[in-house]
């Protein structure tokens, strides 16, 4: 009603109602942890940073970040969205096999379903499931690292045949 009030076709307001909205979501917060991960992991990369491999954890130490500060990885996402950064995108990990050299790893804690509906070790590991919270913060880190070159993202499984179940 207010649209048409204004002179807009009611399409024109919802376009203009979604942008606004959009442009107000909250900016995702990166935790820096770089000072408690093991610089030991890490060595210098001989190639340019363009690529992201998605990982599952395959255990969940739930949403206190410091319980995972030894996780190789780049980035880790708690079941409640929470994201913390362990290394620097500069850093080479041994995290993502044949994609080491090219690729940022993110760690989705939780013990994911594979793609064949099972899990790894669920009486040891448990059954998890991504959390929206989990979902929408990955994805805002990809936009992140977009604007930061990376162009392709690719699954952990997809780097190794023995790899079925990663990221889930």
């Amino acid at each position: 009603m207010l649209a048409l009030a204004l002179g807009m076709s009611p399409i024109v307001a919802f376009g203009l109602a979604a942008i606004w909205a959009r442009a107000r979501e909250p900016e995702l917060e990166v935790v820096n942890m770089l000072h408690l991960a093991p610089a030991r992991k890490r060595s210098k990369r001989t190639r340019p940073v363009d690529a992201v491999v998605l990982h599952q954890m395959s255990f969940s130490r739930g949403n206190d970040l410091n319980a995972y500060r030894n996780v190789t990885a780049h980035f880790v996402i708690t079941p409640n969205g929470q994201v913390g950064q362990l290394h620097p995108v500069n850093a080479r990990l041994p995290a993502s096999h044949g994609f080491n050299g090219r690729s940022v790893a993110v760690e989705f804690a939780g013990n994911l379903r594979s793609v064949r509906g099972d899990w790894w070790k669920p009486d040891r590991y448990g059954r998890d499931h991504l959390t929206a919270a989990q979902i929408e913060a990955g994805r805002k880190l990809l936009q992140l690292l977009k604007v930061q070159g990376i162009r392709h993202v690719f699954g952990h499984r997809q780097s190794s045949a023995n790899r079925g179940n990663d990221p889930g």
